[in-house]
């Protein structure tokens, strides 16, 4: 099994497990559309409507990763991290001091 990302509109990343190993855009119909990334020689791809209503134009975003060949690659949520030079910490990892803005 392959794993994709999906981001969900709370900001909430979640690891989804696929049983396909190739990427078909008909596998995925709830969304209308679908944007190609090259990031470091890595091919991505998102996939999101538009909300016409929401200024905001919050969606859902699965993310995947591919070959040359439409080839699904596993995507965990560390490795998405480790691509965009970022660690991951969670809440308890902060104090209060952390998020003190004044000029003391």
């Amino acid at each position: 099994m392959k794993t994709y990302l999906h981001f969900s509109t709370e900001g909430e990343v979640t690891e989804i497990k696929t049983k396909e190993k190739l990427f078909k855009c008909d596998s995925y119909k709830d969304y209308t559309y679908i944007e190609n990334v090259n990031h470091n020689s890595h091919n991505f791809i998102i996939l999101f409507n538009k909300n016409a209503t929401d200024k905001k134009n919050i969606t859902s975003l699965p993310l995947f990763i591919i070959d040359n060949e439409n080839n699904i690659k596993s995507l965990t949520e560390n490795k998405f991290l480790k691509f965009i030079n970022v660690s991951h910490k969670s809440i308890n990892d902060y104090s209060s001091d952390d998020f003190n803005l004044s000029d003391d």
